[in-house]
């Protein structure tokens, strides 16, 4: 196996590595639930950090302010 140096290919290497290690499973109801929760939360990581590198701009960043008033409330003020 050659070595990967882009996290966002080593992700996604590793949801499909997940996929094959579950599949030595025996079909049990326990061995079904993690392998199941193990094939979801490691695809997941994989797209949710493809996903956050498209969303990274340092010109578009928004800054959300709670102040609160003399009653307790909160305001919210969206600043660019």
């Amino acid at each position: 196996m050659e070595k990967i140096f882009n996290f966002e290919d080593r992700l996604v290497r590793f949801a499909g590595e997940c996929i094959f290690f579950t599949r030595q499973f025996e079909r049990l109801f326990e061995n079904e639930y993690y392998k199941n929760q193990l094939i979801r939360s490691s695809g997941s990581a994989s797209l949710n950090f493809g996903e956050a590198q498209g969303t990274v701009k340092n010109d578009n960043k928004q800054k959300i302010i709670f102040n609160t008033n003399d009653n307790g409330n909160y305001n919210n003020n969206f600043q660019n």
